[in-house]
């Protein structure tokens, strides 16, 4: 019964904070801070009533190396839970711009001060990019891409798709990979402590002076440091 209670007041919980900071997001339109305001006030409404509670490791990796792309695993729409937790301020998200056409949720993306890139058009794409290194310089921000590129469940990782580190060696930032705990095959909703999550964030990898030639390179890098981190989690549970 009370899976089912959590399973119902999740989504209203979204749509819930949604209302709450849209006006917000329309006096400041486009504003980072608006991305934090939606998290700040989703882990008060989420964490304690879905039973999750929430533990991490070596934030500084990721607060010292702003502007930055961060790269992790991805494993259930909760997640976002997750990023309430671990992206609450300096982080924005890259969608694809295929996101603006979502009711509602495209709207809240569009206004929260995240960023758009549309790979289709190599101008645009390009264009974008320029847009992405300019705006994250600004406001030393970190910008959030999940490499395996859907979400998975399942323990360890998908194959990576190359649109994050194509990114980031495009706009020469460094990548801060981070390694979210598998919570999904041990979450259990119907227990009032349903799942305790585990960030990590670790060591940057540079791409400062890298081209498009040493992306296979990035990629095994972050890949192992990532699935190195999952590992570790999974031996201390």
């Amino acid at each position: 019964m009370l899976k089912v209670l959590r399973l119902i007041y999740f989504p209203l919980a979204v749509l819930f904070t949604a209302a709450f900071v849209l006006p917000v997001f329309f006096i400041r339109p486009f504003n980072p801070k608006n991305t934090s305001l939606f998290f700040r006030v989703f882990a008060i409404v989420t964490l304690k009533p879905m039973g999750f509670s929430y533990t991490e490791y070596d934030r500084h990796n990721m607060a010292n190396n702003r502007p930055s792309i961060l790269a992790g695993n991805h494993q259930h729409n909760f997640d976002t839970i997750v990023a309430a937790k671990a992206f609450f301020e300096h982080v924005v998200f890259l969608g694809k711009k295929e996101i603006l056409y979502v009711p509602f949720m495209g709207l809240c993306f569009y206004f929260g001060g995240n960023v758009f890139i549309d790979r289709k058009n190599k101008k645009r794409a390009l264009k974008s990019l320029n847009n992405v290194k300019k705006k994250l310089t600004e406001y030393k921000l970190s910008v959030v891409i999940f490499p395996e590129g859907t979400r998975n469940p399942e323990r360890g990782l998908l194959p990576f798709k190359k649109g994050a580190f194509h990114t980031a060696i495009q706009t020469q930032m460094p990548i801060v990979p981070f390694a979210v705990s598998h919570y999904v095959q041990e979450m259990d909703l119907n227990k009032w402590r349903s799942a305790h999550i585990k960030v990590r964030y670790l060591e940057p990898i540079p791409t400062e002076g890298l081209t498009l030639a040493s992306m296979s390179d990035v990629m095994e890098k972050t890949r192992n440091s990532i699935l190195k981190a999952l590992e570790d989690f999974d031996q201390n549970m």
